[in-house]
């Protein structure tokens, strides 16, 4: 008798300290013909919070906007024809649920009430069977079960079970051990789905579920204002922009300021980052050989890969070509005929040592057959070059522009005045 005693005085107490809460104003509404079990439960849980409530029965479900409501109460051991109903209209409470709605669905009643709620959210199923005297295996951690012992007995525990919920939580199991009730959440939203008779006059372990359901549903989830599936960080979620549906962990970050999947960092390893290349000598031209990528250009860094030297200044593209031993334009080849410093070489056909003057190429080295002058003026005869020995045979040998002067084997002649020879 004594635990008994316990149940009830730790449940006084929470009725005590959930009525001390001050009124929050939310939009409730209550669906129902009949009381259950005689008994005006959610409505009394309802004032303990200070919150009012609209009220309809089956008939108005199709016509009723549900989005107008926080939360929506459907209470146990109604009518065969009201639970034809929901079972129709089952599709129009995933609905609000998807939307943030949260919903209440009780299941248990008398075997005189059929046919019974049977469609459950989100393609559950409820079988009015099993009428079990102890609940089993409660969820302690979840918060609709805070205040309930382990397992517990009160007449009639459940009147039923449910199956194909997925992913829910399971938070109670009947004698048979199956789930009796379960939370799923979609979104923002929420569905309470039980069998429990919480809502019978004196059913003492399970009755505080209504007052955590109510209190939790209404303020204790988070949001998922913006309907991304990741609710608001704010109240223990991980979404760290509720209002940004393109916010939330694991998104695709991109360059645009903001912190897209949510791991603290803005912009980092963003799909549209762009690479930047090392400029370590700061002539505007970026290393291949050593990039990152950003949002935004880093110091030190450069939008182009062109550099052949990122340790030389004086080289880059379009960099003025010098003779020396280095591809200053990073063209690709060294010492070019374009350097501003080329040389002229003169063709040396004849190998004389003197280069043809109408032949000539610009180099930085001497090429092979070429020569640094241009004083040829015969390069086809290597006889003939500037200081050659002139010699009688009607050509220019040392390039002075007279032919025959000063030959080495000319004749000396004398005047005949006379002329006698």
């Amino acid at each position: 008798m004594s635990h008994w005693r316990q149940i009830v005085g730790l449940f006084v107490l929470g009725m005590t300290l959930m009525a001390a809460s001050p009124a929050r104003a939310q939009d409730v509404l209550i669906i129902q013909n009949n009381n259950p079990w005689g008994y005006t439960y959610w409505p009394t849980v309802l004032s303990s919070y200070g919150l009012s409530y609209s009220q309809i029965n089956y008939g108005s479900v199709a016509s009723t906007d549900f989005t107008a409501y926080d939360l929506i109460i459907i209470p146990s051991q109604q009518p065969g024809s009201f639970n034809s109903t929901i079972n129709s209209y089952m599709w129009k409470f995933e609905d609000y649920i998807d939307q943030g709605g949260k919903l209440i669905l009780m299941l248990s009643t008398w075997t005189v009430y059929s046919p019974y709620i049977t469609t459950l959210p989100y393609s559950a199923s409820g079988s009015h069977s099993q009428y079990s005297s102890y609940f089993y295996n409660v969820n302690g951690s979840h918060p609709l079960m805070a205040g309930v012992a382990a397992s517990g007995y009160s007449n009639y525990a459940s009147h039923g079970y449910m199956s194909g919920y997925g992913s829910a939580d399971v938070l109670t199991t009947n004698d048979w051990n199956n789930t009796s009730s379960y939370f799923v959440e979609s979104g923002s939203g929420a569905a309470y789905v039980s069998y429990l008779t919480l809502e019978w006059y004196n059913s003492y372990p399970s009755q505080i579920i209504g007052y955590n359901a109510v209190d939790y549903m209404l303020w204790g989830m988070c949001a998922d204002a913006d309907g991304d599936g990741y609710q608001d960080i704010a109240c223990g979620g991980d979404d760290c922009d509720d209002n940004d549906s393109s916010q939330y962990p694991g998104a695709t970050e991109y360059c645009n300021g903001e912190d897209d999947d949510c791991d603290g960092s803005i912009d980092e390893g963003a799909a549209d980052a762009s690479t930047w290349y090392q400029d370590a000598d700061g002539d505007g031209y970026g290393n291949p050989s050593v990039s990152t990528t950003a949002c935004s250009q880093p110091s030190g860094y450069v939008s182009n890969n062109t550099d052949c030297d990122d340790g030389d200044a004086a080289q880059y593209p379009g960099a003025d070509e010098y003779c020396n031993g280095e591809d200053d334009d990073c063209d690709g080849e060294i010492d070019e005929d374009d350097a501003v410093d080329v040389n002229d070489f003169f063709q040396d056909a004849d190998g004389d040592g003197y280069g043809n003057p109408n032949v000539v190429v610009h180099a930085c080295g001497q090429p092979s057959g070429y020569v640094a002058n241009d004083d040829d003026c015969d390069d086809s005869d290597a006889n003939q070059y500037p200081g050659a020995t002139e010699y009688c045979n009607s050509e220019d040998d040392d390039c002075d522009g007279q032919v025959d002067e000063d030959a080495v084997d000319d004749t000396t002649w004398y005047q005949d005045d006379d002329g006698d020879g």
